[in-house]
C-alpha cells in the first residue's frame, strides 16, 4: 500500500511540475503572434511561453530545448532595452527549467532561487507560485530532513496562486498539499476546507480533480487529529 501510495504521489509530482498550461494549439496561435510582435513586454511573454512549451511537451528532443535557449537569449536582448525586473525573474525562471532538463540541477537550483528573490520585489504572484513550487521539487519527500522545507516551498506557492487568484493552480497546489502530507501520515493538514470552497464555486476545469480529492480525504481527516 505504501509503495503504490508512493507511486501515485510521484506521478502527480511529475503532472503538476510539467504539465504546462500551453496546448499544441496555443503554443501554434503564439508562434503566429511572435511573427507580428515588436520588441517590447508582450513579445518577451510570447518568446518564454514558447520558450517553455518547447521544454515541457512530451517527447521533447535536444532540438525542442536548443530552440528554448534561443527564445531565451531572444528575451533577454529585448529585456536589456526596457528593463523590467519582473520579465527578468520569468527569465531566470524558464531558463531554470531548461538547465534542469539538460541534468544541471545544482545550477538550475540557484536559478530557481535567484527568481524568486526577483519575482519577490513584484506583483506577478503566478510566476512567483511556479518559481516556489519548481524550487520545492529539489527536495525529497521521503527524507525526514528535507520534508519540511518542502512543505514550506509548497504552502508558499498555494499563497501566491491564492494572491493571484489562479483557481486551477489553486487547487493543483492544495491537491499536491494533501497528496505530501498523506504521503508522511499528516492526515490533520490534508483538508482546506476555505480553499476547497472557493475552488467548487469558481473553478469548473478544475471541478473534478477537486471532487476526488475530496473524496480521497474525507476518511482520513481527524485521523490524526
Amino acid at each position: 500500500m505504501d509503495r503504490l501510495l508512493a507511486i501515485v504521489f510521484f506521478l502527480f509530482v511529475m503532472i503538476l511540475a510539467n504539465g504546462q498550461d500551453i496546448s499544441r494549439h496555443e503554443a501554434d496561435s503564439i508562434l503566429q503572434l511572435l511573427v507580428k510582435a515588436k520588441p517590447g513586454l508582450d513579445r518577451t511573454e510570447l518568446l518564454l511561453s514558447s520558450a517553455e512549451f518547447q521544454i515541457f511537451k512530451p517527447g521533447e528532443y535536444k532540438l525542442d530545448l536548443d530552440s528554448s535557449a534561443v527564445y531565451i537569449v531572444e528575451a533577454k536582448l529585448i529585456n536589456k532595452g526596457i528593463n523590467s525586473e519582473e520579465v527578468d525573474g520569468y527569465i531566470t525562471l524558464v531558463e531554470s527549467y531548461l538547465t534542469r532538463e539538460r541534468g544541471e540541477r545544482q545550477p538550475a537550483k540557484e536559478m530557481v532561487k535567484k527568481a524568486i528573490q526577483i519575482l519577490s520585489k513584484g506583483k506577478d504572484k503566478l510566476k512567483l507560485g511556479e518559481a516556489y513550487f519548481e524550487l520545492s521539487q529539489y527536495y525529497d519527500f521521503t527524507d525526514s530532513k528535507q520534508f519540511p522545507e518542502k512543505v514550506r516551498l509548497v504552502e508558499l506557492a498555494v499563497q501566491s496562486f491564492q494572491q493571484s487568484e489562479n483557481i486551477e493552480r489553486q487547487a493543483a497546489g492544495l491537491k499536491f498539499m494533501g497528496d505530501l502530507h498523506q504521503s508522511n501520515s499528516l492526515y490533520s493538514r490534508c483538508y482546506h476546507r476555505d480553499f476547497t470552497s472557493e475552488i467548487r464555486i469558481n473553478s469548473i476545469h478544475m471541478k473534478e480533480e477537486v471532487f476526488i480529492a475530496e473524496t480521497q480525504l474525507y476518511p482520513l481527516i481527524g485521523k490524526n487529529v
